[in-house]
């Protein structure tokens, strides 16, 4: 039942004003809009092509990445320790693994800049966790200094959850994006995009628009010199009536009065326009540190490395890894003290993987790492005698090859 037992208090939905987040997701406009004239909301944002692929992307990328839970020790060994099952694909709630940690990026990235759910516990004990809608969220402090959510449910009354922590029964889990000093949520990246988002927004319908309406024509027709109004409109409507429509549109011209045709190649104005889209595209990659052949812009040669592998470890070092760090330090709070949870990413990297392990080969008879050490990278078990190392009998001490 949500929200049922964590009722503190309810407000009339009249009585409260609407929030920023709430306004941004519902388009209404209490701020300006983008200067290209567009309301940029989620909706609207997920409809521009490149927002979607970068949005889509980044949520399954990080949603396919395995999770557990691990304990260090005094001294640096890892361990592993049982895993919560919302973090497990078979977990015992209403989403998968997958569908939560999508949900989560979403909420991010596209929706809000922020990531809250309804925690359902048993014991004290997390089991479950149910994303919420960010928009009917806010988050403040009350007047004890505690942060807390005011959360609209569907009755349209407002409920009032305490921030989650470990051996609550019941309260409201968030992971803020980007924050501001000072502030207890995380910026929208799609209203700080607006003006780039609008005007992508504008070229697509233009470009819309300049195909299903023909705005620049494919050619003129020229005559030899001055005509009269009656023989332009003739020749003008005899052409349009015999070449408009796909049926038409190969039939072989005719023209009179020493009228010639002239096609005319792409104007100006056209090649600005696909300078323009492909601008733009670059600059929604940019906000979302994606690269732009990972979503099948090609016309620029990538900085991103020379091959799949280098270009796959820079997206999971360079995009996701901010993402996995802030997720693991969040969802860390909801286990026992001592354990950490902690995100596999060799789940994108399984084409280097030939390269990884020659460095770990290396590693190995060189003696700096034992076998043990390796399956910890690996997020893989301790086995007996895994923790000797080897040295190489060829080596021997500089001052023992000189007194010899």
């Amino acid at each position: 039942m949500l929200f049922g037992p964590i009722l503190s208090r309810r407000h009339d939905r009249e009585s409260r004003a609407i929030t920023p987040s709430e306004a941004f997701a519902q388009g209404i406009d209490v701020s300006p809009s983008s200067a290209s004239g567009v309301k940029v909301t989620p909706d609207t944002a997920a409809q521009m092509v490149t927002v979607h692929a970068c949005t889509s992307l980044l949520s399954d990328s990080f949603a396919q990445l395995p999770a557990k839970s691990v304990i260090y020790s005094a001294d640096g060994e890892r361990s592993d320790a049982p895993t919560p099952s919302y973090l497990t694909e078979g977990g015992a709630g209403e989403l998968t693994r997958h569908e939560l940690v999508e949900s989560m990026m979403l909420s991010l990235i596209l929706a809000d800049g922020n990531f809250y759910g309804e925690v359902m516990t048993r014991a004290g004990i997390p089991q479950e966790i149910r994303p919420l809608d960010p928009s009917r969220v806010t988050t403040r402090r009350d007047d004890s200094g505690r942060i807390v959510h005011d959360v609209e449910v569907d009755s349209g009354d407002t409920v009032t959850a305490a921030d989650y922590l470990l051996g609550m029964n019941e309260g409201v889990f968030h992971v803020p994006g980007l924050r501001m000093p000072g502030s207890l949520v995380g910026v929208n990246p799609i209203e700080r995009a607006k003006q780039a988002i609008g005007l992508g927004l504008v070229t697509e319908e233009h470009g819309s628009r300049l195909f299903s309406e023909g705005a620049t024509p494919g050619g003129v027709i020229e005559l030899p010199g001055p005509a009269e109004p009656e023989v332009v409109g003739r020749l003008k409507s005899g052409w349009s009536d015999n070449h408009k429509g796909t049926r038409k549109a190969h039939r072989p011209g005719v023209l009179s009065d020493g009228a010639t045709w002239k096609p005319i190649s792409v104007a100006p104005e056209q090649a600005q326009f696909l300078q323009t889209r492909g601008f733009q595209v670059e600059q929604i990659c940019q906000l979302y540190r994606v690269p732009p052949h990972m979503v099948s812009y090609l016309s620029k040669s990538t900085s991103w490395g020379s091959g799949i592998e280098e270009q796959s470890i820079g997206y999971a070092t360079f995009t996701l890894g901010g993402w996995i760090s802030r997720a693991e330090s969040r969802f860390s709070r909801l286990v026992p003290p001592g354990q950490h949870v902690r995100w596999n990413v060799n789940g994108l990297l399984r084409g280097a993987a030939a390269t990884r392990f020659a460095a770990y080969a290396t590693a190995r008879q060189w003696g700096w790492l034992s076998v043990n050490d390796i399956r910890a990278l690996e997020n893989m078990d301790k086995i007996d005698g895994g923790d000797v190392y080897l040295s190489p009998l060829n080596m021997t001490p500089a001052e023992e090859a000189l007194d010899d």
